[in-house]
């Protein structure tokens, strides 16, 4: 079975229609992005075997949590920025894949902990110029982008950060749907 744009197709000219309506797949693509000292521009390096938890939390206070493909991409893109990049999927797929679009809309807030990460890489936040990015994936398309500032100053660094992310939730089943009706 290979994937196409209407659904999966089973073999030749059979195709087995998908529900545009569900949530069949979801990443989120995550990068945090610092100031640092001056250092040497390096090409993007991977590390393997770090993997990070994060989760998204409904109004209803119902957890989903996502879990990293055990890679965490290190990229010292200009000679004083920096960005780790980390790619999510559901832990347990059961609680978020065959729900409607529009549970998307439910979630208020992204919970993140990098502490034990970003001390193993070396990695301070510890400036005002500490930037959160997420990427929400629905279906294969990017549907959804957060970002912000990271304030104070070393909360990523420290434990558990919260980020209220209603308003961009909010907003997903409307732009799905408009993105596929196309």
């Amino acid at each position: 079975m290979i994937n196409s744009p209407g659904g999966v197709q089973a073999g030749r000219d059979v195709i087995i229609a998908a529900d545009r309506r569900l949530i069949r797949s979801i990443q989120l693509r995550v990068s945090i992005e610092t100031q640092t000292g001056t250092t040497q521009f390096a090409d993007p390096q991977t590390d393997v075997g770090l993997g990070s938890v994060i989760a998204l939390f409904t109004r209803d206070k119902t957890r989903v949590r996502f879990v990293s493909d055990f890679r965490v991409v290190d990229h010292q893109r200009a000679p004083n920025r920096r960005r780790l990049s980390f790619v999510y999927e559901p832990e347990s797929p059961t609680d978020i894949l065959g729900k409607p679009i529009e549970f998307l809309a439910s979630v208020e807030v992204l919970a993140v902990s990098y502490a034990e990460i970003f001390q193993t890489e070396r990695f301070d936040t510890n400036n005002d110029a500490t930037e959160f990015h997420c990427v929400v994936v629905v279906n294969g398309i990017p549907i959804a982008e957060i970002r912000s500032g990271v304030q104070p100053p070393g909360t990523l660094n420290q434990s558990q950060a919260n980020l209220q992310v209603a308003s961009v939730f909010s907003r997903i089943p409307e732009t799905y749907a408009a993105v596929v009706s196309r």
